[in-house]
């Protein structure tokens, strides 16, 4: 049983390779409304694969500066 719900609702979109996701972060809890907590927006590109490298910056939900983060992924 969750009391508590989050989640984010976003689009990607693809360019030569690069995937951009804008996003914006939500959360519910019992008895009370959706509120946004932040938003987000997030750089993909293939480097071989099953590995790419990625950006996501990450705002308030007074979209303000809240954190970067920049690191490599793998996937299989």
């Amino acid at each position: 049983k969750a009391k508590t719900w989050s989640g984010d609702v976003g689009v990607t979109a693809s360019i030569m390779g690069i995937s951009i996701r804008p996003a914006m972060d939500w959360s519910y809890s019992s008895g009370n409304s959706i509120a946004i907590s932040g938003s987000s927006i997030k750089g993909t590109m293939p480097l071989m694969s099953g590995v790419s490298a990625y950006s996501k910056l990450s705002l308030t939900n007074g979209f303000k500066y809240d954190d970067v983060s920049v690191g490599v992924a793998f996937s299989f």
